[in-house]
């Protein structure tokens, strides 16, 4: 399922590419590109001020790549920082739940712990510890905790977002070369904006 992800968004980043690189070279201007041509995750620069745009848009660009430089590479590995997170994030849930740090959790330990938390974090535990007994013992091991906070996926609606963004910053790559830098951000936006 994570492999359809990866290859669908691939896909998708591609004919975002070449639809940008077509533009460009018919056009040797910037592609007249409206506001309204913007996938919806853009929306900053329909809002606000083209300065603000910049801002948050550059903003973002910075995360992906610490020189501004937004690629496909750079991208790929943005999405990897992105699910690295995630599962740390799991795998530190799993690790609050061993309450006498033996490696291992016991059903008496998960039901204890579990009773404690909040909603939202418990989603996230009981989503973790899904299938990970998988040896069906009542325990979950280590190595089951590292297999299950490794089977998690950019679920969390924030990540799934600032994935999208990124993305679809690619759209701003008007001479279609397949790198958006901040300057060329920059003039996209302004182009944008101004029409």
């Amino acid at each position: 399922m994570q492999f359809l992800q990866k290859t669908i968004s691939t896909i998708c980043l591609g004919v975002c590419l070449l639809t940008v690189s077509a533009n460009a070279q018919t056009n040797s201007s910037a592609p007249r590109m409206s506001v309204d041509d913007l996938p919806q995750s853009l929306n900053i620069i329909k809002r606000g001020s083209a300065s603000t745009a910049i801002q948050r848009l550059a903003g973002i660009m910075l995360l992906i790549d610490p020189e501004g430089n937004v690629t496909t590479e750079t991208l790929v590995i943005y999405e990897s920082i992105l699910l690295a997170r995630a599962r740390a994030s799991a795998l530190q849930h799993l690790a609050e739940l061993d309450l006498d740090f033996d490696g291992t959790l016991t059903q008496a330990e998960r039901r204890a712990v579990l009773s404690r938390m909040d909603s939202r974090n418990k989603v996230a535990v009981v989503m973790a510890l899904s299938g990970a007994d998988t040896d069906a013992d009542g325990v979950i091991s280590s190595g089951e905790m590292w297999r299950a906070a490794g089977n998690v996926t950019l679920s969390e609606r924030r990540s799934q977002n600032d994935l999208r963004m990124a993305r679809d910053l690619m759209i701003l790559d008007f001479d279609g070369d397949g790198r958006l830098t901040l300057s060329e951000m920059q003039d996209s936006v302004q182009a944008i904006v101004g029409q």
